[in-house]
């Protein structure tokens, strides 16, 4: 489903440039390229994958593109549950239209996690379940704001990230950078 959003959420960012249609359309029919066969092996995902790959993200990519046309800075929410596949499918979009020419930017949610000291004094201002990352009110919004933002603008971005083995936000210098503006963001 495209969701048009002003939300924020995770993983890569992905740069290129399609240097032929033709094997653009190919790849994303077959499910063949070499970020997909990428993709496939960091995630040790089944061969067969490269079937959803062709039936729903090849498509769904495709759409996207499309849109883009018509909406600069388009921003793709993707949601479900814990496990269920958000990151995988965000990453492989992100590569597919990648491979269409597109200048696309991943964050996850997760990304936007108050850093693990602001937690601490909200839970100690407010109340104690305030420590734990998903609460509500968790989140740094305005830091999710900003940076959409700079992603619809032009220069470089630095996207946040978090690291949950040390459940806190990485230091800005480790967060990937992206040239700006985003043709899209997917969320």
């Amino acid at each position: 489903m495209l969701l048009r959003s002003a939300a924020v959420s995770a993983m890569s960012v992905v740069r290129a440039t399609c240097l032929d249609a033709a094997a653009v359309m190919m790849a994303a029919k077959t499910g063949h390229s070499m970020n997909i066969d990428r993709i496939l092996a960091n995630e040790a995902l089944p061969e067969r994958y490269r079937d959803v790959v062709a039936r729903v993200h090849a498509p769904l990519a495709a759409e996207i593109d499309a849109r883009c046309r018509e909406h600069a800075g388009l921003v793709i929410g993707i949601c479900g549950a814990q496990g269920s596949g958000k990151s995988t499918m965000s990453t492989v979009l992100a590569a597919l239209l990648a491979e269409r020419g597109r200048n696309v930017a991943t964050l996850s949610l997760d990304d936007l996690y108050l850093t693990r000291a602001e937690r601490v004094a909200l839970s100690e201002r407010t109340h104690p379940l305030l420590l734990t990352r998903g609460i509500p009110g968790t989140h740094d919004i305005g830091l999710g704001l900003r940076t959409l933002d700079a992603l619809r603008a032009s220069g470089l971005v630095r996207l946040p990230r978090f690291d949950k083995s040390r459940d806190d936000r990485l230091p800005e210098e480790q967060w990937p950078q992206l040239q700006a503006p985003a043709d899209v963001i997917v969320l």
